[in-house]
């Protein structure tokens, strides 16, 4: 996990839509990057941007970036960094043996006393100047925070595993506006600018014109696609939760169960048919399921399925994957029947297609490799999700907009399955 790889793994480079890469920087125990938030506007118009980076002043220069930030997950090789009353005694020492130098230096250069004494002013009032971390919880996990004379919490950093995540997106989320905040739709903010003449001369009531004199706003930050704090801390989330997947010690035998009538069946043999109501579960293990129509399903490692489960009607053939990965090729259903996957944030509506569907805690990510799927979140919110397209659905969020990938994903399906076969 502390390995070049292994943190490459913890801020994949395919990011949730809306977010862009702007520089990376990566070694054994550490991962830097710097991500863009984009505005809504359309095609990305240049617009104010809040741009807040570690070590640099603030700037709000007009960007096709809502937000720009950056983000550091380490390993924290001292343990005592993480004990929060030996960091802080830490930083006093440094500065009192900083005071005794200055004593020693003081007595063989008197001619630099002016600069002495600003130097020794400096060092006495920077004990009480040293901000005082305190230990709070933050995204149910433990966290360090300055909290100032008002009672308002700014989180430093999140302890993971061993790992600390730090940088101004940890330090501003908490501080960014929720999605609920109203504002005017972009629509609607476009034609009250568009229109200050015809008010400044004549006055306007139309529709947009009458809504900002009206009301607060006929839209919030969440639905036009702002940035706001719910969507970062849902990226944190899942850096959080690959943190925490990376780090767990695997099992001493890998292994392919299925659970049936409460009885479980270990090391299931090639050629063993399965039943509705099966729950598969893959420890460190990959397998492939089949059925007499060349369909086929390939379960991958801490994977959980449930086969049959219950369904709208009779010709409606349910999956339910609680966790993990699969890549699935459906060639060709019965006749009338349809397929659904359901996951604890999304159900997917599948006829002929292949696609990859990666569940994890909080966020279900389907990708299409061929074909089309109707990914529908919990609300009832539906989109198509076209080939070489990926689409994220989050318990909070909801449904994303499906965006085309990077790269060839039909490239990647036929190595990855020459590779499984």
């Amino acid at each position: 996990m502390r390995s070049k790889e292994g943190m490459e793994k913890i801020i994949p480079s395919e990011l949730p839509h809306g977010w862009e890469e702007i520089s990376r920087d990566s070694g054994d125990g550490f991962i830097r990057v710097k991500l863009g938030h984009l505005s809504p506007y359309p095609k990305h118009e240049q617009v104010p941007c809040i741009k807040v980076f570690v070590g640099e002043f603030p700037s709000s220069k007009l960007s096709k970036y809502d937000l720009v930030s950056d983000l550091t997950v380490s390993w924290v090789e001292d343990k005592d960094i993480l004990d929060l009353e030996k960091t802080q005694d830490n930083i006093y020492k440094e500065l009192e043996e900083a005071k005794r130098k200055l004593e020693q230096i003081k007595g063989d250069k008197n001619s630099f006393s002016k600069e002495l004494k600003e130097i020794e002013s400096f060092l006495k009032n920077a004990k009480k100047d040293v901000p005082k971390f305190k230990e709070v919880q933050y995204l149910g996990e433990k966290a360090r925070a300055t909290i100032d004379e008002n009672g308002e919490k700014r989180i430093f950093s999140i302890l993971v595993n061993g790992f600390s995540i730090y940088g101004s997106m940890v330090s501003v989320a908490s501080q960014l506006d929720p999605g609920s905040k109203p504002i005017h739709s972009i629509s609607c903010e476009k034609t009250w600018q568009k229109h200050e003449p015809i008010r400044v001369e004549h006055g306007c009531n139309c529709k947009a014109c009458s809504c900002h004199l009206e009301s607060g706003g006929c839209s919030t930050l969440k639905k036009e696609g702002y940035v706001h704090r719910e969507e970062v801390e849902n990226l944190l989330r899942l850096i959080i939760s690959r943190i925490k997947g990376g780090g767990k010690k695997p099992e001493k035998k890998s292994r392919a169960e299925i659970v049936r009538s409460q009885k479980k069946i270990e090391s299931p043999e090639e050629g063993m048919e399965l039943k509705k109501g099966d729950i598969i579960n893959t420890k460190n293990a990959e397998i492939t399921i089949k059925d007499n129509l060349e369909n086929e399903i390939h379960i991958k490692n801490n994977t959980e399925i449930k086969l049959g489960a219950s369904g709208v009607s009779e010709k409606e053939i349910v999956l339910e994957q609680t966790i993990g990965e699969i890549l699935a090729k459906i060639k060709k259903l019965p006749k009338d029947y349809d397929l659904r996957v359901r996951t604890p944030q999304a159900v997917c509506g599948v006829r002929g297609t292949i696609f990859g569907l990666h569940v994890e805690k909080y966020v279900t990510t389907i990708t299409v490799v061929e074909g089309k799927v109707e990914l529908s979140d919990l609300r009832g919110n539906r989109v198509i999700v076209g080939e070489n397209q990926f689409c994220i659905c989050s318990g909070e969020q909801g449904l994303q907009t499906p965006v085309n990938a990077p790269f060839d994903l039909k490239e990647k399906f036929e190595k990855l399955s020459k590779i499984i076969e």
